[in-house]
Parts: C-alpha cells; sequence; structure tokens
C-alpha cells in the first residue's frame, strides 16, 4: 500500500502503530493511532487510525473514549462504516446497554449485508436481546429462513457462531416453552458441532430431555462374580439401558460414570443413605 501513502513519513508512522496493534501492544498502538490522525489530518488511513484507535480503547476498557471516536467518525467513515457500526454494537454490548447494541447490530445487518461482520453482528443482535429477556423476538431473528442469521449461516454452516445461535435458539425456544423446536435446535446444534470437535473421540455427542427438578424413580446397582468391571458396564450401556428405555411410561434411563474410581470403600452405605433420602423426598411429595 506504499503507493496509497502521500509521504514516507507518513506510511512509517502507521505501519508502527498497525504492528503495535498486530502484537496486542494496544496502549501504543491507542497512543500512535490517534498522533497518527492529529499529525496526517488529511491521510486516506485518517478514518482506519481512529478507528484502530477506538478498538485499542475498547481492549484497555476505555468504553467511553472509544464510544467517543466512533460516534464522531462514523459520519465520515466511507467504506469502514459498517466496521464502525459493529464496534460502537460492541461497546455498547460490553458496557450493559443491551437495547442500544441490538439496535446497532441490527443496523448493520440491514445496510451492510456484504460486511465481513454481517454473521456476527446477527448472533450479537440475538444475544443481546436474549439477555433483555426478548425471547420471542430472539426466536423469529435466528429462525427466520429470510433473516440475517440464517442467510449468513448457509454461507459459514460450521462457523462457531452459527453453532453458539443454534444453541441460543434452542434455549429461547426453552424460554418460551416450546420444547420440541427447542429439541430440533439443541440436535442442529449438535450435527453442525461435528465438524469442529476431535475426530477421535470415542462416541458422538448426545443430549436428554430431563427435568433437574425430578428425583428417579428408580436407582439399581449391577454386580457380577464373575465379569470384570468393564464388561458389566458394556452390558449395561448396550441391553439392560436399552431395553429399560423401551418400558412404557419411562421417560429417561441415566447410566452412572464409567469411571472406575467413582467407586470407593463405604459406597455402599452412602448409597443406601441416599436412597433413604431420595424415598423420604417422594414420600412427602405424596402423604399430606
Amino acid at each position: 500500500q506504499s503507493q496509497d501513502f502521500s509521504d514516507p513519513l507518513e506510511q512509517r508512522d502507521f505501519t508502527a502503530a498497525a504492528r503495535a496493534f498486530q502484537d496486542l501492544n494496544y496502549e501504543r498502538a491507542e497512543r500512535e493511532f490517534g498522533e497518527f490522525a492529529q499529525t496526517w489530518k488529511d491521510s486516506a488511513f485518517k478514518v482506519e487510525a481512529v478507528l484502530r484507535q477506538a478498538q485499542a480503547r475498547y481492549h484497555l476498557t476505555n468504553y467511553p473514549g472509544a464510544l467517543s471516536l466512533l460516534t464522531a467518525g462514523l459520519p465520515q467513515a466511507g467504506k469502514l462504516a459498517d466496521q464502525y457500526q459493529f464496534w460502537l454494537g460492541e461497546v455498547h454490548f460490553r458496557v450493559g446497554n443491551l437495547d442500544r447494541a441490538a439496535s446497532t447490530y441490527a443496523l448493520l445487518c440491514r445496510d451492510f449485508t456484504n460486511s465481513p461482520h454481517f454473521l456476527a453482528a446477527a448472533h450479537n443482535e440475538a444475544l443481546a436481546r436474549f439477555r433483555l429477556g426478548q425471547h420471542s423476538n430472539v426466536v423469529a431473528l435466528l429462525r427466520a429462513p429470510g433473516g440475517s442469521f440464517q442467510r449468513a449461516a448457509k454461507t459459514s454452516p460450521t462457523n462457531n457462531l452459527v453453532v453458539s445461535g443454534t444453541l441460543l435458539l434452542g434455549e429461547a425456544l426453552l424460554a418460551t416453552r416450546d420444547y420440541a423446536a427447542a429439541e430440533q435446535s439443541v440436535q442442529a446444534a449438535l450435527n453442525e458441532a461435528a465438524t469442529l470437535l476431535p475426530t477421535d473421540r470415542p462416541m458422538p455427542p448426545v443430549y436428554n430431555k430431563v427435568n433437574p427438578a425430578d428425583a428417579p424413580v428408580m436407582t439399581l446397582g449391577v454386580t457380577s462374580a464373575s465379569l470384570p468391571l468393564t464388561r458389566v458396564q458394556d452390558l449395561v450401556d448396550t441391553r439392560i439401558a436399552q431395553k429399560l428405555s423401551q418400558l412404557p411410561g419411562v421417560g429417561l434411563v441415566a447410566v452412572g460414570s464409567r469411571d472406575p474410581n467413582r467407586f470407593f470403600p463405604g459406597m455402599g452405605m452412602l448409597f443406601l443413605r441416599m436412597m433413604g433420602e431420595a424415598l423420604a423426598a417422594a414420600l412427602a411429595r405424596w402423604v399430606k
């Protein structure tokens, strides 16, 4: 980009500030980009320098300073307007001004459909509205086929923000008590995350529908005098648990840990005490 600089000293100053930013030396980058903007007021790189200075302030948690630079610079941002818009949203989100953040992200998605921040803005708008408790709005934002999030997800299906957004959709659906749709969303997120997980994992990720307020109806212990523990665990997983889950009225069969260190001396007495407490809690729900 040397031909774009009107003066070698201009290029030197910008390059030094950019190098400090890349090295995560945000204090130096903030100072030098500020000096560049003051020294080279007619530079074609002044708009970018102000943006980088604002980003440096953001990373230094100087949110009011970043907000001031971005707000003042947005009208002159030109081709970098989408980046100014995105970082305005980030600042508002960081300081807890969630409604303003959501509106700012929404403007980016409306006005800058080709922005590299398009997916992040669509995701972050939904996240801000979720934290505001606007669960129905979140569902509409994330699920609409023609909406910003779904359009961006089609072009980058393995992006971690797509997985995060799909899980967020599941949480919003749970909050609206649409449990069947929430289950579908969680399954979709697991499918999307498959390419992001280690390839040598022993089994794919799974999920179960449970009510955390429910106590187990029955707890069974399985032992063998002739088979090793690993073989017993395998039989429980592949035969007993599957058969029990097929019985009418059974909602969930949970199998204990595969870790042999989970078993320890005195566990039998602890198990009996816990069974007694569970039975007492169950009786208390039915006996007045």
